[in-house]
């Protein structure tokens, strides 16, 4: 994550740095997928993504309030909420700066974020996951210490993750639905 240059929200509200993009063959899209981190440290609305559905992950220790198409969700550290690109979205209340994981797919394509939590030793590879993101604890891969929001892309080869207190975000991206 610490190699990872920050970048202008759309809106130009605030920051993100890009994990992984996920190429397409339209050149009219930008990504079949796309995994981010951003920094919210103030209120105000989130950018449109029409065509997208996006997955939040609230990734701080500090309450983050949101309102999605006038619903008010507050969220505490690791919880997660979906909602569509086009959903009228905004932060109502940020308590220190706020970190968010983000997953935003194109329409036909399944996305999840789920949590890995504790102590384990797993077998890891593309099937398991699409990306492994760090968020707290001891994670070490194939012996090999990882840092806060290190992300993991499995392979076709299988590896090994160690989990030693830990709390891990699992990011699941489906196939395309109805294409060849």
């Amino acid at each position: 994550m610490a190699r990872l240059e920050p970048q202008r929200w759309a809106n130009g509200r605030g920051w993100t740095r890009e994990i992984y993009r996920a190429p397409v063959a339209d050149p009219l899209e930008t990504a079949a997928w796309r995994l981010s981190l951003a920094d919210i440290e103030d209120t105000g609305p989130f950018s449109p993504f029409p065509g997208l559905e996006r997955h939040l992950l609230s990734a701080a220790p500090v309450p983050l309030q949101l309102s999605i198409d006038g619903a008010v969700h507050d969220l505490c550290y690791t919880q997660i909420v979906s909602f569509a690109g086009t959903s009228e979205v905004a932060t109502t209340a940020v308590h220190g700066r706020a970190q968010a994981l983000n997953l935003m797919v194109r329409s036909g394509i399944r996305g999840s974020l789920d949590l890995l939590r504790g102590d384990a030793r797993l077998p890891v590879s593309a099937g398991f996951a699409t990306a492994l993101v760090v968020l707290d604890g001891i994670v070490a891969l194939d012996g090999r210490r990882l840092e806060r929001f290190d992300t993991v892309l499995p392979g076709a080869d299988e590896t090994r993750l160690g989990l030693r207190g830990a709390t891990v975000a699992r990011v699941r991206v489906g196939p395309f639905c109805g294409r060849a």
